[in-house]
């Protein structure tokens, strides 16, 4: 019996509140991949739901925001 993991309507949601976030920080992808220090192609594959987010990739959105590095990346 195969187990299934996860929530798939939790991971779509996750993936749609991964590019709502970029866009209200009003990021392009390769910005927004620099700033998190990932590839584009992983924000790409997070927005499209291809790939789920790590807790600590969650946590440096969380904290780029917190810290303002969405406004000032000198401050990152």
């Amino acid at each position: 019996m195969a187990i299934k993991r996860g929530n798939t309507e939790d991971h779509k949601s996750l993936a749609r509140g991964t590019r709502q976030w970029r866009e209200a920080q009003n990021l392009e992808v390769p910005d927004c991949a620099d700033l998190l220090g990932i590839s584009d192609r992983h924000m790409e594959y997070l927005e499209s739901g291809q790939r789920r987010a790590s807790v600590d990739l969650l946590m440096r959105m969380a904290n780029a925001t917190r810290r303002g590095c969405i406004f000032d990346t000198s401050v990152c």
